[in-house]
Order: structure tokens, then C-alpha cells, then sequence
């Protein structure tokens, strides 16, 4: 990861939601399993935005099925744009972390999403909050 984004672990007690003033949590398995990059697509931005999440609220099967969304639309040359991603997903919040699950009648664009994430929430560390380039929703 670049120096620019400030990457840091935390400390032995915290938690993902105890990330230090102008930083951001992000999941390891964000960038294992669901092979996600930084910076964030402008598309990953405005997802998050239009559902009013931050990225650190985010699950790791949430972010594979945006991910793979992603990989099929551009192997397609098809506008990632989030009315696409909505046709066929619906956001889906569970114990303060928001995934995505297929919608009712849609086709399926996955056939099996992966399994065993069981440990993805004591596995993160902090960057640079302008390193995701979301905004912190104060509302929230």
C-alpha cells in the first residue's frame, strides 16, 4: 500500500469502528478476497453515496458482489452506473454492517458467493480517509 495512505493497525483492544480522527477502516478481506483497489472507482464512490454508507460499514460479501458486478459490466463494456447495480441487488443491513443480496426476479449475476467469512471483523486496519475518497456521512 503507498505511504501516501497513512496505513496503520490498530491497537490490541480496538474495534473497526474505533479508526483515529481522519482515517478510514478497511476490511483485509476487501482486498484478498474481493479483490478491490485503491483509490476507489468513481462508481464505488457513488454507491456508497446514493446508500448513504461509508465504506467501513460495508461487509466482505457485500463488497464481492459489488466487485464482481463491476468485473462482469466492464468485461461487457457496459456504464457502471448505480441504477444498473440496483436492478439487480438491495441493500441489506445486519447488526450495523450493510451488505448486498440479489433482488427478487432479477437474474442472478453470481451463482454462489464465496463462504466461511466468518473472521472478516477482527481483520482491518485504518487509512487515510482521502484515500477512499467517500465522504463521512454525519448523519449516520
Amino acid at each position: 500500500m503507498p505511504d501516501a495512505y497513512r496505513a496503520t493497525y490498530p491497537q490490541d483492544r480496538d474495534t473497526s469502528a474505533d479508526s483515529p480522527a481522519g482515517m478510514a477502516t478497511l476490511f483485509s478481506d476487501f482486498f484478498g478476497i474481493c479483490n478491490l483497489r485503491l483509490p476507489l472507482t468513481i462508481f464505488m464512490v457513488d454507491l456508497l453515496e446514493f446508500y448513504r454508507i461509508h465504506i467501513s460499514q460495508l461487509s466482505p460479501l457485500g463488497m464481492v458482489r459489488v466487485c464482481h458486478f463491476k468485473y462482469c459490466f466492464r468485461s461487457q463494456d457496459i456504464v457502471l452506473l448505480v441504477e444498473n447495480f440496483r436492478r439487480f441487488y438491495q441493500m441489506h443491513t445486519q447488526l450495523s454492517f450493510s451488505s448486498f443480496r440479489p433482488r427478487e426476479g432479477a437474474p442472478k449475476i453470481m451463482s454462489s458467493p464465496p463462504k466461511g467469512l466468518t473472521t472478516w471483523k477482527s481483520k482491518f486496519f485504518y487509512v487515510k480517509e482521502a484515500a477512499v475518497g467517500c465522504k463521512q456521512f454525519s448523519e449516520m
